[in-house]
């Protein structure tokens, strides 16, 4: 768990979930990042590397409410975590669901990108967008 001298930079809420992301998923993010070869596309990894991250959580997110908890989402040095109510004990069943849930929406992201990437011709136009399109599909 994240101290809290190490505070989040950035709060938000998506619909009754809280999320907190903290600076160093972003200084990490950057740092992956930082042979390509110009500032833009530093920015658009550290975009990509947010939606990838926070939509695998929000999948965890989901299940967690699926089950009648209340979750919040962390963004952090090494990734994310989805927190569910610390007093609630879920099944096995319900477990491994909170668990797939996560890799589950990457794989819907995934697929609805490459749809995109099909059948949107405008995005191989674009540089930028067809690169940060790639990166979300491998991420």
């Amino acid at each position: 768990m994240m101290s809290e001298a190490a505070g989040p930079s950035l709060r938000f809420r998506l619909g009754n979930i809280p999320v907190a992301v903290h600076p160093g998923f972003i200084l990490i993010s950057a740092l992956f990042a930082y042979q390509r070869p110009d500032a833009s596309l530093v920015a658009e990894w550290v975009a990509v590397s947010f939606l990838s991250v926070l939509v695998h959580e929000l999948g965890h997110a989901a299940a967690f409410v699926a089950f009648g908890q209340s979750p919040r989402i962390e963004l952090h040095q090494m990734g994310g975590t989805t927190y569910g109510d610390p007093r609630a004990v879920l099944s096995p069943a319900k477990t491994v669901a909170v668990y797939g849930a996560g890799p589950a929406m990457g794989f819907v992201l995934g697929g609805l990108l490459v749809l995109v990437a099909r059948h949107v011709p405008e995005i191989g136009t674009r540089p930028l967008a067809a690169i940060a399109v790639r990166d979300l599909i491998w991420l």
